[in-house]
């Protein structure tokens, strides 16, 4: 991965997944590399104690760096997740929507998904629909634009598409979001949001 964004640095970042012990020089070496966000896969694992000295140390460490913690997690787990990411330090993404488990509210997590995602220094990545229950992210999605707009909102393909490898396009994972955008939100989606999330320059 590093070697892919260090052939083209200037167009190029990444998202690593590292151990909560990782040490600052490692990090430092990382950012230098073109890394912008960390990345926590909780599908099939518990959840991690963010409140330990560790994970706050090491959320005190990313927020320093300007590096985005990059959460996918679904059901119960973002009751267990939430009071930690509200009080995180420096900005955290929602990856797939959340994976939401049904198109209706309430469901098991949603209320605490949904305060999380309402929190400012909370992004939401709308991707890989096909990850969560039928109809549920089309639902979640038309819920967040309707709230929110799409301020706080990235895109990503979810390539290679793993486990639903089967009919996936990179066009058909853009249009299902661009879809519901007009021109002036897609810009901001596709462009203007990924570039101050990546480049740490969310006060712009």
């Amino acid at each position: 991965m590093l070697d892919a964004v260090a052939a083209a640095p200037d167009r190029l970042r990444a998202v690593a997944v590292i151990d909560e012990h990782t040490e600052a020089e490692k990090l430092d070496r990382l950012v230098a590399a073109g890394v912008c966000g960390i990345r926590l896969n909780l599908i099939g694992r518990p959840v991690p104690p963010l409140g330990e000295p560790v994970w706050q140390r090491l959320g005190l460490a990313l927020a320093a760096r300007a590096l985005h913690l990059a959460v996918q997690a679904r059901g119960p787990q973002w009751e267990e997740l939430a009071p930690w990411l509200l009080r995180w330090p420096g900005p955290v993404v929602v990856d797939h929507l959340g994976l939401p488990p049904s198109p209706a509210l309430p469901y098991p997590g949603s209320a605490a998904l949904a305060s999380v995602l309402d929190a400012e220094h909370v992004w939401v990545k709308a991707s890989a629909p096909y990850r969560a229950a039928p109809g549920a992210a089309d639902a979640t999605l038309d819920r967040l634009l309707a709230a929110a707009g799409p301020e706080r909102m990235l895109w990503g393909s979810d390539w290679p598409w793993t486990q639903h490898e089967n009919a996936r396009t990179y066009s058909a994972t853009l249009d299902w979001l661009t879809a519901r955008l007009s021109n002036a939100e897609r810009q901001r989606v596709l462009c203007h949001n990924p570039h101050l999330l990546f480049a740490g320059l969310i006060n712009a």
